[in-house]
């Protein structure tokens, strides 16, 4: 279990890991992924799936996805971003796509 930060678009899940991260190097043998979206608080409701990752070593990719989740986890302009730029030359996007997914809700149960 690895849990990561994502943005949907264009179909895919999007995210970034290190080149040399276990995450990064279990994907390179085996691409077939598990993901969940949830909360662990109440109501407790999400979507989870299956899909195929591929790992995209792309600069101008990376900077993109990175910027996103920055900005979607309302991360701009502090030391984590600084921190997470100064490390692009080795990030990787990971995009999950053949999305296969599922949801619960179990909210009326509160």
């Amino acid at each position: 279990v690895q849990s990561l930060w994502f943005d949907y678009s264009e179909g895919a899940l999007w995210c970034a890991t290190q080149a040399q991260s276990l995450l990064a190097t279990r994907l390179g043998r085996d691409a077939r992924v598990g993901w969940e979206v949830s909360k662990d608080e109440p109501p407790y409701r999400g979507v989870r799936g299956q899909g195929r990752a591929t790992l995209v070593d792309d600069r101008r990719v990376a900077q993109d996805v990175l910027e996103r989740l920055v900005s979607k986890y309302g991360q701009e302009g502090t030391p984590l971003e600084k921190w997470l730029s100064s490390r692009i030359e080795t990030e990787l996007v990971v995009q999950i796509t053949g999305l296969r997914v599922s949801s619960w809700d179990y909210s009326a149960r509160m």
